[in-house]
This record gives C-alpha cells, sequence and structure tokens, in this order.
C-alpha cells in the first residue's frame, strides 16, 4: 500500500536520490576541506548529515510529485 510499484513513483524516487546522493557528496567533500584546513569538522556529527540528506529525499519526492500532478 504505501510502496506501490508505479512508473511515476519511480521515477520520482530515482530524481530524489540523485538529489540526495549529490548532496551528501557536496557536503562531505566540504567537510573534509574544512577539516583540512582549520582541523575541525565543519559538521561534527554524521548523523545531522544522515537526517538532512533523508528530508531532502523525502522534500524532492514530494516536490516533483506535486508538480507532475499540477500537470496531468
Amino acid at each position: 500500500m504505501f510502496f506501490k510499484k508505479s512508473q511515476n513513483n519511480t521515477q520520482h524516487a530515482d530524481t530524489a536520490c540523485w538529489f540526495t546522493f549529490i548532496f551528501w557528496g557536496i557536503i562531505l567533500l566540504v567537510n573534509s576541506i574544512f577539516e583540512t584546513l582549520y582541523r575541525k569538522p565543519l559538521i561534527s556529527s554524521s548523523l545531522i548529515i544522515l537526517i538532512s540528506g533523508l528530508l531532502l529525499f523525502f522534500l524532492v519526492d514530494q516536490i516533483f510529485s506535486a508538480i507532475k500532478k499540477r500537470k496531468i
């Protein structure tokens, strides 16, 4: 019921997954550069990075779903 299979949901999830992957990559790159230069991480908690990526995933998924519904 919650995870029903449809082509639209899969496309939105793939897009949200790429946004999340790019976000995590940028955050980890910036965090490593900051830690190299200043000997202190910008974001010290991995849990914050994880939760912010998951929130971004669900937000992007909802935005693309809303855009798709308005076009129909």
